[in-house]
């Protein structure tokens, strides 16, 4: 018995299924999501996300389920050399209680 192929595709046919489409919660004014923030300091996402990995870039917060980076602090970070995560989080709270 062979299969059935008048049906279009036929029994190999991939599954195709129906595209979810969510709307995209804005983002706060003065913050960047990871594209944004990569951007912003002029190098690619993909390496901006092992960079934020590596704890190399600032930890930015989450906001709405989603991790944003502020546009003053990246300003700062790259003002001060880019420092590493940890010595950026020292140095970020001293700057923000002046």
């Amino acid at each position: 018995m062979t299969a059935d192929t008048s049906v279009a595709g036929g029994p190999h046919a991939p599954i195709v299924s129906a595209k979810r489409t969510r709307k995209r919660r804005p983002t706060p004014v003065g913050a960047f999501r990871g594209k944004g923030a990569a951007h912003y300091c002029g190098i690619g996402f993909s390496t901006w996300c092992r960079l934020d990995a590596a704890g190399l870039v600032p930890s930015g917060s989450m906001v709405s389920g989603c991790k944003v980076w502020g546009k003053r602090e990246l300003t700062r970070w790259i003002d001060f050399g880019c420092p590493d995560r940890k010595t950026w989080s020292a140095l970020w709270q001293q700057l923000r209680t002046k």
